[in-house]
């Protein structure tokens, strides 16, 4: 009995196997007999973001470094739940870009942390 069974389950596999690889070949057909407007524009130039040096940063006035207070104060409190007090502020000292992804994996082992 448990032969059929596990049978069963194998082709069932296969067959989404299967399945699979011909949706990969229909995807593939569909790409090139697209029409040649549905792909985007390969001459159009691609902005660059210039590289900010530690010494280049831009001065901000006190306005509108008391209203970066006060947003930052919100976003924290907000996070946080509770009332909070920002002391003082600084640019961080520039160091590897991590990416989204890594931030996300690190906010999400923090959950069940929280006081």
């Amino acid at each position: 009995m448990s032969v059929i069974a596990f049978s069963i389950v194998f082709l069932v596999i296969a067959v989404l196997m299967l399945m699979m690889m011909a949706l990969k070949f229909f995807a593939e057909w569909m790409q090139r007999t697209a029409p040649d407007n549905s792909r985007p524009n390969q001459s159009a130039p691609v902005p660059t973001l210039k590289k900010e040096t530690p010494g280049e940063r831009e001065q901000i006035s006190p306005q509108e470094e008391d209203e970066l207070a006060a947003v930052i104060t919100a976003a924290i409190a907000f996070s946080s739940g509770r009332a909070v007090k920002i002391a003082s502020f600084a640019p961080v000292a520039d160091r590897p870009q991590t990416s989204a992804w890594k931030v996300t994996g690190r906010i999400g082992n923090l959950e069940g942390f929280t006081d």
